[in-house]
């Protein structure tokens, strides 16, 4: 198949996808009475990856604070694996009452481009709201020679094919995005997928890996105790928080790999339902707490509407479905 009939393709799928969430944002209940006396039981809040990532960690931040709200505990329920596919499925096929939620992120998105079921899982989703947005941190190996994205180009480039990356697996956010870094930038580096970022931080602590992205969150305690070194972040321009790290786009003009959170529901949320949920995060989310650390972080608060992140989702999809046409990922 040709690199255009690949970028057609996947404009058109994402065309579909875009259209799906947006009638399910817009979806109309017949009534609101479901949403009187909801919750009734625990929540199920399920989370694709495993405890100790950055994920995890901003779920159960706020599944404390939401479970205030309501009066019944919001339960996190890990399910790692084939790049949020799992978890997106398990919400797909739940009963649309908003006792069971999922927590997206930008490599759940991502992976959807490379697995059919989880095409099909995203575009049924209702989607609640876009909690934060962030940067990857650019990490190296204590045991590299390379303290800035220049430096880091230079010395893959003289060893093409040497320098490893982890990922938190085939057609995760972090995949894709070193992906468009090496299209960006003309490098060649081995990819080693893993199920967790944690895993990814501890290997390259021990040098097993030389290079990896990672959000602010899970990467600060690394750096600050001089395990690791943080050379770049990934938006267009620095972090306020992290004004020490310069942006790869300037080094690497345009170039810009953010991740985000969200949380979705299954299909056919009623509407009264989904605003409850939205009104729950939006409130955990502006908690002076709250915001105050995922801030601190590096992550921008969101709240965007329903109809909103519907949006954001299906253009996050179509863009890494380019980087995958481009990059020849496979299928899996």
């Amino acid at each position: 198949m040709t690199d255009s009939n690949r970028s057609s393709i996947q404009r058109v799928k994402w065309r579909v996808i875009a259209a799906s969430l947006a009638a399910q944002a817009l979806w109309l209940s017949p009534s609101s009475a479901a949403a009187e006396n909801y919750p009734t039981r625990p929540v199920r809040f399920i989370v694709p990856s495993l405890p100790g990532g950055g994920a995890d960690i901003v779920a159960r931040a706020l599944s404390l604070k939401v479970a205030e709200q309501f009066g019944q505990q919001v339960v996190v329920d890990n399910r790692a694996g084939a790049t949020g596919t799992i978890a997106l499925e398990l919400a797909a096929s739940a009963m649309p009452d908003g006792h069971t939620i999922v927590f997206l992120n930008g490599s759940a998105t991502a992976g959807s481009t490379l697995q059919r079921t989880a095409q099909v899982a995203l575009t049924r989703l209702t989607p609640v709201t876009q909690l934060t947005e962030q940067p990857f941190i650019m990490l190296v190996s204590n045991s590299l020679p390379v303290k800035t994205p220049a430096q880091l180009i230079a010395y893959a480039k003289e060893r093409p094919g040497v320098l490893a990356y982890g990922s938190n697996g085939v057609g995760g956010m972090q995949h894709l995005a070193w992906a468009l870094f090496q299209q960006r930038t003309g490098i060649d580096m081995l990819h080693v997928p893993y199920k967790s970022g944690a895993q990814i931080l501890t290997d390259l602590g021990a040098g097993q890996i030389q290079v990896g992205f990672t959000n602010p969150i899970a990467a600060r305690p690394h750096i600050n105790a001089g395990r690791l070194r943080g050379i770049g972040v990934t938006t267009l321009k620095r972090v306020q928080s992290l004004p020490e790290l310069p942006a790869v786009a300037e080094t690497v003009p345009g170039y810009q790999a953010t991740n985000w959170y969200g949380v979705a529901a299954p299909p056919a949320l009623p509407t009264a339902i989904t605003r409850v949920l939205h009104q729950a995060f939006s409130a955990a989310l502006n908690s002076p707490d709250v915001r105050k650390w995922l801030e601190r972080e590096g992550s921008e608060v969101r709240a965007s509407s329903s109809t909103e992140f519907g949006i954001k989702v299906a253009a996050e999809a179509k863009r890494w479905g380019d980087v995958v046409a481009r990059s020849r990922i496979d299928l899996y």
